[in-house]
């Protein structure tokens, strides 16, 4: 498998396999399991499978999560001979994630904090707010990735922090290509960022964007933290920072740029991602949406 998916991939099923699914099952014959074991070993994970004492229970895309990893681990078994018949799994109904998408008042509110005594990071989140750059994406950044005159960028690269399955308890920094081969783009920048940009340009475009004074690299962890201050003086309620990429695609949809191209900037594999994940109608849309309505209506 480690010569099939990406590090950080590996490093997440290691992570599941050892925490979920090897202390609950990890000593059962295989020629034992079948749709039963598997059924009672979800719904034991739906009412109390967290590990870390906040609540009791898993959420039910978290234990699809874990049971697609143990299908892996089946289908393998079949395909190895090592059982003779496949096993049916059936998956807990996904809940629908509702994520915080930044409206245009918000908008405004961050912008100013952003712009008042402008920071690398503070830049950093601008640029995810108009670009729709992912956390991992804008921490993998180089100044070699923006074009000559700054009006596009090239997303090349991510970072993230995955658990060292060679160091049990340890973590690691790794910077990867992004998660699939349309995530590989060039995106616009917007002009107004452009004379920022060049006031923080580094002469050796090897280095990295969001490089700190003393040359260390700054993860997703530190830049989340950029963020949640930046919200917190903002007075914006709770959010992360994926929704400032939620607020982005939805901001290119409501001033009318064709999805495919948001779905191209936004690095999804198919325009239905786009639209069913990343695209939310603000009560203005709505609102927008009715009056036009009351004004066919009205002939």
């Amino acid at each position: 498998m480690a010569l099939k998916v990406k590090a950080s991939s590996l490093a997440s099923y290691d992570s599941v396999v050892k925490l979920h699914i090897l202390p609950e099952l990890g000593n059962i014959e295989l020629r034992k399991f079948n749709t039963v074991l598997i059924n009672d070993f979800a719904q034991a994970k739906l009412q109390h499978g967290r590990k870390d004492k906040i609540r009791e229970e898993l959420s039910p895309n978290t234990v699809c999560d874990i049971l697609t990893i143990l299908k892996g681990i089946l289908d393998y078994a079949y395909s190895e001979k090592l059982i003779e018949n496949p096993v049916r799994i059936t998956y807990p109904k996904q809940q629908e994630k509702t994520m915080k998408v930044l409206s245009h008042v918000e908008q405004t509110a961050l912008k100013k904090v952003l712009l008042e005594d402008i920071t690398i990071y503070k830049l950093g989140i601008l640029l995810c707010l108009y670009t729709g750059l992912r956390i991992g994406e804008v921490c993998g950044l180089k100044w070699l990735d923006f074009s000559p005159n700054f009006d596009k960028l090239t997303v090349c690269r991510s970072m993230r922090r995955i658990n060292d399955i060679s160091k049990e308890g340890k973590t690691k920094i790794i910077i990867d290509t992004p998660k699939s081969k349309s995530s590989l783009r060039d995106i616009p920048i917007p002009k107004f960022m452009v004379p920022i940009l060049k006031r923080f340009t580094c002469v050796n475009k090897n280095e990295y964007f969001l490089l700190t004074s003393g040359s260390k690299l700054t993860e997703p962890r530190t830049m989340h933290n950029h963020f949640k201050r930046a919200i917190k003086e903002a007075k914006i309620s709770e959010a992360n920072f994926h929704a400032l990429r939620h607020s982005f695609s939805t901001d290119c949809i409501e001033a009318n740029i064709d999805v495919k191209s948001v779905s191209e900037m936004l690095g999804h594999k198919s325009v239905n991602i786009t639209l069913n994940r990343y695209v939310h109608s603000s009560f203005e849309q709505k609102r927008k949406g009715m009056n036009k309505l009351e004004q066919y209506l009205s002939y």
